[in-house]
């Protein structure tokens, strides 16, 4: 059977006839051609999407990130004040000349590598930023800026006080880096590159602070938040 279908072959090409003889054939050049053609043009036309899709998904997740740290910034804070027993060293530093009522008018902090991750509220000015490093590898992620408002006191203790925690990405504390920095937190969405992460902070949260347990905490917040002019609650002097 196989000798007779070699026959058939060589005699079909004898008279020219290809069909039957070279339907065993591979693929020929300009059809192996074609397809490398068409395998480049797939790779060229999905590249753009894929590379938009991966810097998206990593810049939501650096800002989910950046949110942790700065709600557990707050966290950290509140619990120091509750808990009292504090002195105002134990605290961020203050910047007397903002409003108690709006902390976010704070300036962006200096352009600069981030000082140690172990530095300690009173060694920290609120123009600076420390180092936060969330995955364990020994190199900082983040850079944070804390700072509060001059607040009311009693004593040398402030009880009552606006925070202010901004949370930036380490790349847009470089001081080689051409951006300004912000203070509007970065706006998300598809992004091909790094977004605004390049010079605004990924996650900023501007929240009150006021010693719950203390019996004048009511009139405490009250002296934060108010405008001159207000009219003082009763029995608040």
């Amino acid at each position: 059977m196989l000798s007779i279908r070699r026959k058939l072959q060589r005699l079909a090409l004898q008279r020219g006839d290809c069909h039957l003889a070279c339907q065993e054939d591979g693929l020929t050049l300009i059809e192996t051609l074609v397809a490398i053609v068409v395998i480049a043009l797939t790779l060229g036309a999905i590249t753009p999407a894929l590379v938009i899709a991966v810097a998206t998904r990593v810049q939501s997740q650096r800002a989910e990130q950046a949110l942790a740290v700065a709600q557990g910034e707050i966290d950290q804070v509140r619990l120091i004040v509750e808990q009292g027993g504090y002195e105002d060293t134990d605290l961020p530093q203050s910047v007397p000349s903002l409003n108690d009522s709006t902390p976010a008018t704070m300036v962006p902090p200096d352009q600069e590598d981030p000082l140690d991750s172990t530095t300690a509220y009173d060694s920290l000015p609120p123009t600076k930023t420390r180092a936060v490093d969330v995955d364990g590898d020994g190199d900082p992620d983040f850079g944070i800026q804390v700072y509060r408002t001059g607040g009311v006191s009693i004593g040398n203790k402030p009880v009552a006080f606006g925070l202010g925690v901004r949370v930036y990405d380490i790349q847009a504390l470089d001081s080689t880096s051409t951006n300004t920095l912000e203070a509007d937190p970065s706006r998300l969405g598809i992004t091909g590159g790094e977004g605004e992460r390049g010079r605004r902070p990924l996650a900023a949260l501007y929240t009150s602070v006021v010693r719950g347990e203390d019996t004048e905490s009511y009139c405490e917040y009250f002296d934060l938040i108010s405008s001159p002019g207000d009219s003082t609650p009763q029995g608040c002097t």
